[in-house]
Parts: structure tokens; C-alpha cells; sequence
């Protein structure tokens, strides 16, 4: 039989509220670990990226990929993905992460179609153009600069580098496609 908690049983708890208006029953104080907090957040930040490539391409979930520069340990168990051996990864596709790092992804069966390959990525840079230069255009907009909040214009200024980066990024894929 599964234990349950009940509110009869939580407003038994010192110094509970009532359970309808708690989520979980408070963390014991106690040092944080931001290194591993760090860690854990690059590790979702590439299961997020190797998802999202996999739906991209209509792959299934456990699809064996190959990854550039070699994945965590954690991501390889929970995500099917293993190094790529240094030939395979001129035909892998970068991907890029929010801190401006980027992966490089492919299929263990190496059945890309080049020019799929190069139509997908030239959408993608075509995207990723237009986002900059939305980017540049509310930058150079000197009433947004002075009115909006300074962590919106940081926002913008962020995003402006990280879709600039991710246009070279691709740029330089579809290049190496020929």
C-alpha cells in the first residue's frame, strides 16, 4: 500500500501551513554545491540540444548519435550518444548552446543527405539573420535603449552575439558541406 499525505496528516507536521498551500515540505538547510549545480545545467542544456535535434529531423527518441567533443558521462547513459571518431566529424552539424559553446551532432548511420543537409541549414541561417539583425535594428533604437529596463537591453545585446555566433556557426557548416 502506498503511503499517502493527507492534510489531516500534514497539519499534524511543526510549523506546517496546510498542505494545499505548500509544494513540498521544506529543504533542511544546508550548503549548495555550485559546481554541480553548474554541471547539472550543462548537462540538461545538451540533452535539450540533442532532443531537439532528433525532433528536427523526425529521429526516435533513443536514435544512437554521435557527439563532438565527447559527451558527459551522464549524457552518454541517458541519451544513446557516444564520441565521434575524428572522421566522422566533418559531416556532423553544429549545434549551438546558450553560452555560446557549440556541439557537433550526427547519426551513427552516416545517411545525411548533403543537400537536405544544406536547405535545412540554409533556413536555419536565414533565421537566425533575421533574429540578429531584429536584434541590431532595437539596439540602434535609442528610445529603447533609454527607456526599457537595463536587463532588457542586456537581453538584447545577448541575444544580438549569441544569433551573430550561431550565423557564423552555421555559415561556416554549410560551407563545409560545399
Amino acid at each position: 500500500m502506498l503511503p499517502f499525505v493527507t492534510e489531516e496528516c500534514w497539519s499534524r507536521t511543526p510549523g506546517a501551513r496546510g498542505l494545499m498551500a505548500t509544494h513540498a515540505p521544506p529543504r533542511p538547510p544546508g550548503p549548495r554545491d555550485e559546481a554541480a549545480e553548474a554541471e547539472m545545467a550543462q548537462v540538461q542544456e545538451v540533452v535539450t540540444a540533442l532532443r531537439a535535434y532528433r525532433s528536427s529531423r523526425n529521429l526516435p527518441p533513443r536514435t544512437p548519435l554521435l557527439m563532438s567533443p565527447a559527451p558527459h558521462p551522464s549524457v552518454a547513459a541517458l541519451d544513446a550518444v557516444t564520441e565521434a571518431p575524428a572522421e566522422a566529424v566533418p559531416t556532423l552539424v553544429a549545434t549551438l548552446l546558450a553560452d555560446g559553446r557549440s556541439i557537433l551532432l550526427g547519426t551513427t548511420a552516416q545517411d545525411v543527405d548533403p543537400e537536405v543537409e544544406r536547405a535545412r541549414l540554409a533556413d536555419e541561417l536565414a533565421t537566425a539573420t533575421g533574429e540578429a539583425e531584429r536584434a541590431r535594428r532595437k539596439l540602434a533604437d535609442t528610445r529603447f535603449v533609454e527607456r526599457a529596463p537595463a536587463h532588457l537591453v542586456d537581453a538584447e545585446r545577448e541575444k544580438a552575439v549569441r544569433y551573430e555566433a550561431e550565423r557564423e556557426a552555421l555559415a561556416a557548416r554549410i560551407a563545409a558541406l560545399g
